[in-house]
């Protein structure tokens, strides 16, 4: 049985990241309404023939060849009809750019097609695209995932244009922009290219592979010529076809030996290879290879006390994190939806959990002498360098892969009753936010990373008080399986994780801030689980043992609370005194 040659292109995409260049006719815009060129000058046509009180419904062309004794030319008629740029600019935005009533139709908007290539090109996929449209449509798609692509669409800026290879996104409009009264319509205008246009072209040939959609081949002989004169390529041409091809078609297709895919729509089929490459990359993040080998070698190095390879193996994980959240595709500025924040939170997730498993362990199984190296990590992750534009949503997500390391680190410190690491965590992870520097408990708490109105787009965000709470510890219950398989006790370290949170938010408050005296503090899914019941709490738990060690309780002799006990039995009261305000206002119970 023969593959499905959507799902070979799917493989080649994937594995050849940034190789394929995309080459777009019409029929990737037709689906949004928007005109082609030979489809506005006809218009134009039609509109010089009302006002001169005439017919020319039979054949526009014709009417007007023998009216004028020239053929049509776009930019020709553009002058005529508009006097002044600023007019021709309005005039042509009709067809382009859509009215209110259109937006709401969803008509002259970026098609799911454009969606889809938006996406492949944000993750890296495909780098440059050629294009016989005038519209702006993929540039809009990319804008709204707050991309900037290098657009070229003259030969001036094709000689100017920086490298390809140092573009995020270049798109090479070569028939023009649609804001341009030079573009290219009439056959006698796409016979040729100026050199600038033809030696870009040459190099995409000869360097990149080609996929094309939407393009019949009959109307554009310079494009055709240079794609025919390039015969010899490095990687393969696939050609999609949606019926019967032209005489042309079929000649250039075997002259060049590109694969054919028989495909029913571009937007049905940039949809499927932008799901298939997402499964494909997912299925590699979900690979436990890699994860299991740094789990092994960090095992390996910390019994063999080898600090200096356990400290470049976790670098070198925090370094490749990093440098995956810096990336295109954690940039948006386009409409919020619970789709994207959810997907966001899962993309985040995959890229951290191969450093979220080290640090899981390291705190666990490791002493005091290896936990600086996890802390500076978790600070670097913490403090990458971001921009401050974009939503304030995704701002703010940002920090959920530190947040996740910052509550394993201490879930793991916990769970080993090493209060040391603990307050070292809380401590000396240090955030920079608005030029000053704040310990990491008040900022890394779920609060303040998803508000309450977007935390309702979550699994259970209807029904639960705290439901991204809820998420990241059913989360991180999995990175813990190995260490603390007990869900029960795992619940249990995770509520002391988030008790402490509140406590040390509190008590920074009240001594670091005494002018505020702010009472807020971030509760987390400790204020409602098990209250009214005589199970385990975390705020029964540290109360006895506040009242059978005093100053000697552990956490206090590694360093809280400045080790004094009443200092921390007043946070406690305070913290108490919140949630049961809280609930009794909610309506939760």
């Amino acid at each position: 049985m023969m593959i499905d040659p959507i799902i070979s292109l799917s493989f080649s995409i994937y594995s050849s990241k940034g190789v394929y260049a995309l080459l777009l006719g019409s029929g990737t815009s037709r689906a949004a309404g928007v005109p082609t060129g030979w489809e506005i000058i006809l218009d134009l046509i039609e509109k010089i023939a009302h006002q001169l009180g005439e017919d020319c419904e039979g054949n526009p062309t014709d009417w007007y060849t023998t009216k004028y004794g020239k053929e049509p030319i776009y930019g020709d008629l553009l002058k005529e009809l508009a006097k002044t740029p600023a007019e021709r600019r309005d005039l042509l935005r009709s067809y382009f750019e859509p009215t209110d009533e259109e937006r709401e139709q969803g008509v002259k908007l970026p098609t799911k097609a454009h969606n889809a290539i938006a996406d492949l090109i944000i993750n890296g996929y495909v780098k440059v695209v050629i294009t016989t449209n005038f519209d702006r449509l993929l540039e809009n798609a990319l804008q709204q995932r707050g991309l900037q692509p290098t657009v070229i669409s003259t030969p001036d800026g094709a000689s100017g244009a920086i490298p390809l290879a140092h573009s995020d996104c270049t798109i090479l409009k070569v028939n023009g922009d649609y804001l341009d009264e030079r573009i290219k319509n009439a056959p006698n205008e796409l016979s040729n290219y100026a050199r600038p246009i033809a030696s870009l072209l040459k190099r995409i040939f000869d360097e990149y592979g080609l996929i094309v959609c939407g393009w019949s081949a009959d109307w554009d002989h310079a494009l055709r010529a240079a794609i025919e004169r390039h015969s010899g390529r490095r990687f393969s041409i696939y050609w999609t076809v949606r019926s019967n091809k032209s005489d042309i078609a079929k000649k250039t297709i075997k002259l060049i030996s590109a694969e054919q895919i028989n495909i029913s729509d571009a937007n049905s089929f940039f949809n499927d290879i932008n799901e298939n490459v997402k499964s494909l990359n997912d299925f590699q993040k979900a690979h436990p290879l890699s994860t299991k080998v740094a789990i092994n070698s960090l095992k390996r190095y910390m019994q063999n006390s080898q600090i200096i390879r356990l400290h470049d193996l976790v670098t070198n994980v925090t370094d490749s994190l990093v440098d995956e959240l810096l990336k295109e595709k954690y940039s948006y500025n386009g409409t919020i939806n619970g789709d994207l924040i959810v997907n966001r939170i899962q993309a985040y997730e995959n890229d951290a959990e191969i450093m979220l498993n080290l640090v899981a362990h390291g705190l666990y199984w490791g002493g005091e002498t290896s936990t600086p190296i996890f802390t500076s990590a978790i600070q670097r992750v913490a403090n990458a360098k971001e921009s401050s534009n974009g939503l304030t949503v995704f701002i703010r997500l940002r920090h959920y892969p530190a947040m996740l390391l910052f509550y394993t680190a201490g879930i793991a410190a916990i769970g080993a009753n090493n209060y040391k690491n603990l307050h070292s965590i809380f401590e000396e992870i240090i955030i920079r936010k608005d030029y000053k520097e704040k310990p990491s408990y008040l900022l890394l708490h779920h609060h303040n990373i998803l508000s309450a109105d977007h935390q309702k787009v979550l699994a259970g965000g209807e029904s639960q008080p705290t439901p991204l709470s809820n998420c990241i510890n059913s989360f991180l219950a999995n990175i813990f399986q190995p260490i603390i398989p007990d869900q029960y006790e795992f619940d249990k370290y995770f509520d002391l994780m988030e008790y402490f949170i509140a406590l040390c938010y509190l008590d920074y408050n009240l001594h670091s801030e005494p002018e505020q005296q702010r009472t807020w503090v971030p509760l987390g899914r400790f204020g409602w689980r098990n209250v009214g019941y005589s199970r385990w709490t975390a705020h029964s738990f540290i109360t006895s043992q506040l009242n059978k060690y005093g100053n000697n309780f552990t956490p206090l002799t590694a360093g809280f609370f400045g080790a004094d006990a009443e200092r921390m039995k007043k946070a406690v009261d305070m913290v108490e005194e919140f949630a049961n305000r809280v609930r009794s206002q909610s309506g939760w119970f």
